[in-house]
């Protein structure tokens, strides 16, 4: 994001951005699954 903002809008920056956006968003829906296994397998 911050390469698109200093330096332009290029299709190669815009693709590489919404690749690490998806993968970043994906990080965060698996999260609280694999937190609410883990701390109920600990009680």
């Amino acid at each position: 994001m911050s390469r698109v903002m200093v330096v332009g809008a290029s299709t190669p920056d815009m693709i590489i951005g919404i690749i690490t956006g998806v993968v970043g968003l994906v990080i965060c829906v698996l999260n609280y699954p694999v937190y609410a296994y883990i701390k109920n397998n600990k009680e």
